[in-house]
Order: structure tokens, then sequence, then C-alpha cells
């Protein structure tokens, strides 16, 4: 759907959402970003109320970090997106 909406907005002549643009987006720092700045923190602080989140599902997250992290250094190598 945000590359539905980067299509149409470039169809409209308009500047194109961030993390919308399917020709420029680098899918490992996507995903770092999201994760690092929206799912990490709102699961840091359920798991501040509800401390299981933060034994069973934090470790989750951060190995989704650390495998993006390798992902994008996988890319740079490679020249990938």
């Amino acid at each position: 759907e945000f590359f539905a909406q980067g299509d149409k907005e470039k169809k409209m002549g308009l500047p194109v959402s961030p993390g919308c643009n399917r020709d420029t987006l680098k899918r490992p720092e996507a995903q770092i970003g999201f994760i690092a700045n929206v799912i990490r923190p709102t699961y840091e602080i359920l798991g501040g109320i509800v401390p299981r989140v933060r034994t069973e599902v934090m470790p989750n997250i951060n190995k989704s970090l650390e495998y993006w992290d390798r992902e994008r250094a996988r890319s740079s190598t490679f020249g990938g997106t």
C-alpha cells in the first residue's frame, strides 16, 4: 500500500512521501528505521506494564534489528536494495 501511494503521488506530480518510493527505497534501512523508531519504543513502554513482553518479545525485536543490520551490510557489499 505504501508503494501504491508513492505511485499515485508520482502520477499526480507530487513529491513522493518517505518510504513510498519503490524506485529508491532501501528495504533494510526502512525496516531498521521502523523497528527502531516505532516498534521498539512501543514495546519498551508495554514491557514496563507487562513484564513478560520485556522477556519474551523484546529479544525477538532485537534479533530482527540484528537481522536487518546484517542485510544492510550485505546489500551495501553487493550493491542491492
